[in-house]
């Protein structure tokens, strides 16, 4: 589990319903993964970018990924921008619930 207190598959969900009131949260379309992964500072627009999210995400050829299919897209994410798989998701894990971060840096400041 994450040092934060929420696993990957319990913030997928988080972020699968947040700015969607009628998810389920079984499924995630790339725009939600974009916005997961720029909170976790994942995509830096240097190193990741969302066309590197986007040309992985394509690859599924579907609207929405489930949490098996966001798994395999991180890892491919992963390989084709030479990151490492249990980084981003430890990443993915402490970065907080949706829409957070950014209150957080706010505060902060």
């Amino acid at each position: 589990m994450a040092q934060g207190g929420l696993d990957l598959k319990h913030q997928f969900k988080n972020f699968s319903k947040f700015g969607d009131e009628e998810s389920d949260g079984t499924s995630m379309t790339i725009s939600q993964v974009d916005r997961w992964l720029l909170q976790a500072n994942i995509i830096d627009m240097d190193h990741v970018t969302t066309t590197n999210t986007g040309v992985c995400f394509n690859k599924f050829r579907i609207r929405k990924l489930n949490f098996k299919l966001f798994q395999e897209f991180l890892q491919d994410l992963a390989n084709d921008v030479g990151g490492d798989f249990d980084d981003f998701k430890e990443r993915l894990e402490n970065c907080g619930l949706p829409g957070t971060a950014k209150k957080q840096e706010a505060a902060k400041k």
